[in-house]
């Protein structure tokens, strides 16, 4: 492919965002015109889906196009291996400028901060002047990524690393404390992460975020394509975005969560198993009213709408900078929230459609077919060698995923019957290094108490969603029909047994495509 037809890359994803959020996928409550547009003129993939529901492991998806069970990043606080090759790493290596800007976590937040940059924040052993320095001299490369410039967490957590964290020590000393819960500007729910921030809309990190790629865009030369990694923090929680958003959803016209009452869901309850009941469990989520719960759906519709004008700025600049017609713009998230639904809220180890179906547009200039909607479930695995194809570069063996180019232009309906969720969750060792530092927080971080790892296998299709668990305490499943019973409410794992047992050897087809090819044989015996 020659240079000049090399097309610039720009993936743009949220963090925590479900799928029906946006107006391109029926949301008629939250007002989304910029990322409609990109469905307008893109491919809107209506059944796309993480490969795991937590932050790295997917992430770790995204940039490898491997499964959580190859890359070795299978939960939160698991850096990614080193020895991954990225996106960032090939394209680097093909010719392209490559840069991170805004959220990465593919590293521990939580970790040793003389191995994980982005562990280098201020409530560490380090000091505060170290902290600060090291991110005024750090820029990368990172995974691959030659300019970095990263946020760090999220609110008040956000501003204690990264480049984002340094910038507004720097710039606004004088609006830290804005940041703080006890600071907002209503803080009523403020103990269910819900609460009006303080902190003006031009330092926000969605708004940071926007201005530094819109920077990144200005300061291109015309010799080489670029790939930029855009990470928006929002709307992952906690729930608080600022003015002028903060007032532009009434809480009392959203609607409350899918079963809020649990009237169908309580029916499970004395058969959940242990780690599951946790989530409804832990913290006071149990006792969060429904005015919390509508607030915290405006508020988080809200958070979007900032997602949404930043994104509109950015794609103004690809206009003005006259990079749009050779510039592919993706837009999703690394996974969902469950935002009430079921009783549950924010993220884990329960598989329901919002935790794990993510927004996926593909606006590719001349090759995506404009408006098009695929039905068929789609994987985060495939996201890596559909940007090498359009890069033009050779897909490394050891990629699992597929180019979805025959997907994008129309010539084929879907690349496999299925997309995989994969889950794992283990206990803490006392001696690991989480438990040697956080001894007063570890015993509510305990998902499954105990000595048993628990693995969760999803397999969803055009029409189902079935979860497979090892290591529970009794026998349990989760079997869905989505054409019937979209929001899944009703558990078909006893009822079915016939199309458990269909859609059991079609997980084990998908587990055989999950398996690790590395590493790759060389001779012959």
């Amino acid at each position: 492919m020659a240079e000049a037809d090399r097309p610039n890359i720009l993936f743009i994803h949220t963090d925590e965002q479900r799928w029906d959020t946006l107006g391109c996928y029926g949301n008629d409550i939250v007002e989304t015109p910029n990322i409609d547009r990109l469905a307008e003129t893109g491919v809107t993939f209506e059944n796309a889906h993480c490969t795991h529901p937590l932050c790295t492991p997917a992430r770790g998806s995204l940039l490898t196009g491997r499964y959580p069970n190859a890359n070795g990043q299978w939960r939160n606080g698991i850096p990614l291996p080193r020895e991954e090759q990225t996106i960032a790493d090939i394209l680097g290596d093909n010719g392209y400028d490559t840069a991170l800007i805004g959220k990465g976590h593919f590293g521990p937040y939580n970790g040793d901060p003389d191995k994980h940059p982005e562990s280098v924040q201020v409530d560490t052993d380090m000091s505060e002047e170290e902290c600060w320095d090291f991110w005024r001299s750090f820029d990368g490369p990172y995974y691959g990524f030659d300019d970095v410039e990263m946020t760090i967490g999220h609110s008040r957590n956000g501003i204690q690393g990264g480049h984002y964290g340094l910038w507004l020590r720097e710039n606004h000393p004088d609006k830290l404390d804005s940041f703080q819960a006890e600071n907002g500007l209503e803080t009523e729910h403020a103990n269910f992460r819900i609460w009006k921030s303080a902190a003006p809309v031009e330092i926000h990190s969605s708004t940071w975020v926007a201005d530094r790629t819109i920077d990144y865009l200005r300061e291109q030369e015309d010799d080489d394509p670029f790939f930029g990694w855009v990470g928006i923090p929002d709307p992952h929680f906690p729930f608080d975005p600022p003015e002028p958003y903060c007032d532009k959803y009434d809480p009392s016209d959203m609607p409350l969560p899918v079963d809020m009452e649990g009237e169908v869901w309580d029916e499970w309850d004395s058969e959940l198993p242990q780690f599951m009941q946790h989530y409804f469990d832990r913290h006071n989520w149990s006792e969060i009213s429904e005015e919390a719960a509508r607030k915290m759906v405006a508020y988080y519709y809200a958070m979007v709408d900032l997602v949404d004008d930043s994104v509109g700025r950015i794609l103004d600049a690809l206009e003005e900078e006259g990079m749009a017609d050779n510039t592919i713009v993706v837009f999703t998230s690394d996974h969902g929230d469950w935002l009430g639904d079921h009783d549950l809220w924010l993220k884990g180890a329960v598989h329901t459609r919002g935790v794990t179906q993510v927004p996926w547009i593909v606006d590719w200039p001349g090759v995506a077919e404009s408006g098009r909607r695929v039905s068929a479930p789609t994987s985060q695995i495939d996201m890596v060698p559909t940007l090498l194809d359009a890069a033009g570069v050779d897909i490394p063996y050891g990629v699992q995923g597929d180019s979805l180019r025959p997907v994008l232009t129309g010539d084929r309906e879907s690349l496999r019957p299925f997309a995989l969720v994969q889950h794992r969750h283990e206990t803490y060792r006392e001696d690991s290094f989480y438990a040697e530092n956080h001894d007063d927080t570890l015993p509510g971080s305990l998902v499954n108490p105990g000595n048993k790892e628990i693995h969760i296998k999803t397999l969803i299709t055009d029409r189902y969603r079935m979860s497979h668990y090892t290591g529970v305490e009794q026998e349990y499943g989760e079997l869905f029909d989505h054409q019937s019973d979209p929001d899944e409410c009703h558990n078909l794992w006893q009822e079915e047994p016939e199309l458990r047992n269909e859609l059991e050897a079609q997980l084990v087809d998908a587990l055989v495509h999950a398996e690790d090819p590395l590493p790759e044989r060389k001779y012959p015996v």
